[in-house]
């Protein structure tokens, strides 16, 4: 019997990683013969079974990509995926769920309630640890500014070039932020 979960444990953390890598599209699904809804099963089933932080979080944040583009037969769920995204940061400290559920926080998407303070929190830990999209993101609203936070140029042009400096696509935000004075 404890055979049989550990072996179970191994394929489920195997599909995983194929999951995990793979997750950009059907095509790649079908490569390793898993369907949308396949892939989103063995995903539940990890998190049942997910004993390691990592591979749980690992697995919710997955799991929301595809509740949050909704595509290839996925039905779109944009509030549980930022559940999701919350409990993958509870269990693992996912910078990339942070990320994600910041932008989902940001604009306030439907089922999701707009919170920029928390989104800004969220972003500052990605940032913290290392997440060059949030860096980039976190840039956009202080470069902005809004009701609720203030324009922060500065610090903008700082996380522009730290996540240009760290493989980023932000060279064309600092850019504009130096022309602009």
């Amino acid at each position: 019997m404890i055979f049989c979960v550990f072996f179970l444990r191994v394929w489920v953390a195997e599909a995983v990683r194929i999951v995990a890598q793979q997750v950009g599209g059907a095509m790649a699904l079908e490569e390793h013969g898993l369907s949308p809804q396949s892939a989103i099963d063995i995903l539940t089933k990890s998190i049942h079974l997910g004993e390691e932080a990592n591979v749980m979080a690992s697995s919710l944040v997955n799991l929301s990509l595809f509740l949050e583009e909704g595509h290839d037969g996925v039905q779109k769920d944009l509030g549980r995926a930022g559940e999701l995204y919350s409990r993958a940061i509870d269990e693992g400290d996912s910078t990339h769920a942070m990320w994600r559920l910041a932008n989902l926080l940001c604009p306030g998407e439907e089922g999701v309630e707009k919170d920029i303070n928390r989104a800004v929190q969220l972003y500052n830990r990605a940032v913290d640890g290392g997440n060059v999209e949030a860096m980039f993101e976190l840039g956009n609203v202080l470069a902005e500014g809004s009701d609720d936070i203030e324009k922060d140029v500065v610090r903008a042009g700082e996380l522009y070039s730290r996540a240009t400096n760290e493989g980023g696509h932000a060279m064309s935000n600092l850019a504009d932020l130096l022309e602009a004075g």
